[in-house]
């Protein structure tokens, strides 16, 4: 009975969690709810090495329900649940609590889709910099031009 009443202090699957696994297989995620970071822990574990499982995996997966021990960085926001982290033997996860709204729908996913193609022009001007760079440094570093406008 107990645990269904902490149950019910957890945040709901409305509120989301970026949860970020650094290690062989670093990789980021949105998860709603403290059961999509429990998850994302399960699958942490069982995409490492075999070995490597931590003992105490269920006290583990139990303390994302406990708000003491989620720490808040700053200011924070005044809520529980901000930020959680755990390390493995092969690296470790962390989740923080998204505190702003994240924008759904077809505007969102337009938004999404301008922002990438931004970012892939940027990635592009930022690869003929460093082509130019490169050419400016000339075999071993050495200086093949003084400026770019020679």
């Amino acid at each position: 009975m107990d645990d269904e009443v902490d149950r019910a202090a957890e945040p709901g699957a409305n509120v989301l969690f970026l949860v970020t696994l650094n290690g062989p297989t670093s990789r980021s995620e949105v998860v709603p709810g403290l059961d999509g970071v429990r998850d994302a822990l399960l699958r942490a574990v069982l995409h490492g090495p075999r070995d490597a499982v931590p003992d105490d995996l269920d006290g583990r997966s139990a303390s994302l329900g406990d708000p003491a021990t989620w720490a808040v960085h700053g200011r924070g926001d005044g809520q529980p649940f901000w930020h959680w982290w755990t390390g493995f033997e092969h690296g470790s996860m962390s989740a923080q609590r998204i505190t702003v709204p994240i924008a759904t729908g077809p505007h969102a996913a337009a938004g999404a889709a301008e922002g990438a193609s931004r970012a892939k022009q940027a990635v592009a001007s930022l690869a003929a910099c460093a082509a130019e760079l490169r050419a400016i440094a000339g075999p071993g570093g050495t200086p093949a031009r003084r400026s770019l406008f020679e």
